[in-house]
C-alpha cells in the first residue's frame, strides 16, 4: 500500500536506485528477493533480476508467484528459469518446497543455484532431510521438544512466547488430535508450561499400545 515491498516491482527504477544506494554504503554482499511480478499479466522478474545485477546485487531470490497470487497461486518454475538465463549472479528458487525432492527438481529443471524453503519448512524441520522419515506423531514431537531446547538456549523465550507457541502448533496441523493439541499449545502461560505440556504429550504417546499409536500414524496420511 505504500509502494514497499513486492510494490516495487511496479516500479523498477526506484528499485535501481534502492539497490544502488544500498550497495554503495555497505561492504556485505547485497541480495534481492521478489516475485514473478505484480500480476499474471505483468510478469517481469526476468528484467528485475537482470537490472538487481546490474545494480550491484551479489544474488537474487525469486519466489515464483506474483504479489497478487499470494500463496495460492501455481509456483511457475519457467519464470525461474528465464531469470537465471539472463543473469550470472547466483539465482535462489523460491516458493511451494515442501521436500528434498522438490528442491533438487527445481533446482535440476530452472538451472537455478539454490533453493529457499519458507512455509513449507514451519512445524516440519524434516522437510531438509535427504530420506523424507514418516510424518509419526512421535516424530513430531521430539522435532518439537529439540525445537524448544533450542529456544531456551539460544534466546529469551518468555519475552517471545506468543510467536513461539505459533510456532509450535505449526507441527500438529493435518493430524489427528492436532486441534486439541494446538489448543492445549496455546493456552500454555510460560514457556516451563509449554515444554512440559510436551514432555507429558510424548509420555502419553509412548503409554499407547502398539496399535493405537499405529492407529494414529495411520491416521496422518
Amino acid at each position: 500500500k505504500k509502494g514497499a515491498g513486492a510494490a516495487l516491482m511496479k516500479s523498477p527504477a526506484l528499485a535501481a536506485k534502492i539497490i544502488r544506494e544500498v550497495c554503495a554504503n555497505t561492504s556485505k554482499p547485497v541480495t534481492v528477493k521478489f516475485r514473478s511480478g505484480w500480476t499474471r499479466q505483468s510478469i517481469n522478474a526476468p528484467e528485475f533480476a537482470r537490472m538487481a545485477e546490474e545494480d550491484g546485487a551479489s544474488a537474487v531470490t525469486i519466489h515464483a508467484r506474483t504479489w497478487s497470487d499470494g500463496f495460492a497461486g501455481t509456483v511457475d518454475w519457467e519464470v525461474i528459469a528465464k531469470s537465471k538465463a539472463k543473469i550470472s549472479i547466483p539465482l535462489i528458487g523460491n516458493g511451494g518446497i515442501n521436500s528434498y525432492e522438490q528442491a533438487l527438481d527445481m533446482m535440476e529443471k530452472t538451472g537455478c543455484d539454490g533453493v529457499m524453503i519458507g512455509r513449507g519448512c514451519l512445524g516440519r524441520p524434516w522437510v531438509f532431510a535427504q530420506d523424507n522419515p514418516p510424518e509419526t506423531p512421535q516424530l513430531r514431537l521430539n522435532a518439537l521438544k529439540r525445537h524448544l531446547e533450542l529456544i531456551d538456549q539460544f534466546c529469551q523465550p518468555q519475552k517471545a512466547l506468543g510467536k513461539i507457541r505459533n510456532h509450535a502448533g505449526k507441527y500438529f496441523k493435518a493430524m489427528r488430535h492436532g486441534a486439541e493439541i494446538r489448543n492445549r499449545i496455546y493456552q500454555a502461560e510460560t514457556f516451563a508450561a509449554l515444554r512440559q505440556l510436551v514432555d507429558n504429550l510424548l509420555d502419553e504417546l509412548l503409554a499407547q499400545k502398539p496399535e493405537e499409536q499405529g492407529k494414529q500414524q495411520a491416521d496422518n496420511y
